[in-house]
Order: structure tokens, then sequence, then C-alpha cells
């Protein structure tokens, strides 16, 4: 009798949809919001969001868009790291979906300063700098709302990681690395919370690990050939 056909984990599509968020990641963290989003001054970020409106419109497409796709690489890398592990990919992925679920929910205020501006004739009653303290509370409200989320990525990532090394589809020193990007991005989203000010001291360094552990994956995941699944 012929043998049954196994399927082969997407293993390449997982990795470009990966590389593919983090790139419009770094877009809309790095080009747009930190190049328009002005620290502890309400009146300047209200100067730069209408001087950059395309751009912070952009951002938030894109974000959007990146977010499905960041969904779609949750379910993937579930189905390539579930072999032989029980419930934990399951959990694994739960997480990961509640992030994405979370940050997409936030991106809601991101589009407040639109709405106050789009709308104008509904808040004609509304102060000029009163609309600049909306927008700027409504980003600010965002950042806590994305760190939040970080905390269950950071656990997702860090789950992956213990598959990685369980699983073994992968080499070994990238599960090390995975669980360093998750401890990570624990740490600096309950520092966001417990002591903004330690974490101001830390950022960027404390996310470096989490960069070189997502992108070095990602690649691998990208352009290596897969190996055969070993159960635990």
């Amino acid at each position: 009798m012929p043998h049954a056909a196994v399927a082969t984990p997407p293993f390449r599509l997982a990795g470009w949809c990966y590389l593919t968020v983090i790139a419009c990641g770094a877009f809309t963290e790095i080009v747009v919001r930190q190049s328009v989003i002005v620290a502890d001054d309400v009146m300047g970020t209200a100067s730069a969001l209408a001087e950059h409106d395309t751009l912070w419109r952009w951002g938030i497409a894109v974000h959007v868009l990146y977010l499905v796709v960041a969904a779609l690489v949750n379910l993937l890398l579930f189905d390539i790291f579930k072999a032989g592990t029980g419930a934990l990919p399951r959990f694994m992925l739960i997480l990961g979906l509640l992030s994405v679920a979370i940050e997409a929910s936030m991106l809601t205020l991101l589009a407040t300063p639109l709405v106050l501006a789009d709308e104008g004739a509904a808040f004609e009653i509304v102060s000029a700098h009163d609309k600049a303290a909306w927008s700027y509370l409504a980003v600010q409200l965002y950042g806590a709302g994305w760190a939040l989320g970080l905390i269950f990525f950071g656990t997702f990532c860090a789950l992956l990681g213990v598959l990685i090394l369980r699983t073994r589809r992968v080499p070994r020193a990238l599960g090390v690395l995975m669980l360093m990007a998750g401890a990570c991005y624990v740490a600096s989203s309950l520092l966001a919370f417990l002591s903004p000010d330690v974490l101001a001291r830390l950022i960027p360094w404390i996310l470096l690990p989490s960069l070189i552990g997502e992108l070095s994956l990602a690649v691998n995941l990208a352009i290596r050939a897969p190996r055969p699944a070993h159960s635990a």
C-alpha cells in the first residue's frame, strides 16, 4: 500500500511572514511614532501630528495590515512546533493571538488625533490646547496598552523557545535566543508599569536580545531546510 503523504510544515512561509512583521513593526515604531511624538511636549506633539498627518495615517494602515500577518505567523509557528508536546503549543497560540488582539484594539487610540482633526466642526467648542492634550493622552495610553500586550507576546516567545528546544526542528540555539527574547519583553513591560525611570535607562538595550532572537528565528525559517521533528 502506498504511504500517506506527510505534509511539510510551512517553514519558509512562516519565516518570510515573520520578517514582514518585523520590518513593518520597525516602520510604524521608528519611522512613524518615534519621529512624530515629542516626549513630554503636548503642543510639540500636536504640531508634529498636524505636519506629518499623512505619515501618521500610513503608520496606522501598515500597523493594521501587519497585525493580520502577525496572526498568521502565530498559526504557522503553532503548526511547525506542535509535534509531540501536548497542550503547550495551544497555550502558546492563545497567548500570541491575545497579544495581537490587544495591540489591534489599541490602534483606535492612535486614530484619536485624526478624528479630532477630521471632525473639526464637531469639536469647535474645544480649545486647540485641549485637543492637543487629548491626542497626547491617547498616544500615551496606546503605549500602556502596547506594554500590556507585550507581556503576553513575551510569554509567547518564551514558550516558543521551549518548543524549539523540545522539537529540534530548527537549531536549538534559536530556542535559547527566543527564551531570552521573551524574558526581555516581559521584563521591559513590567518595568513600564512598576518603574518607568529604570526602564528609560535600559531602553533600547533591554530589547536588543528580543530583536536578535526574533530576527534570527525569522531568517532561519525563511532560508534553511527544515529538520525532522523529535518528540520530547
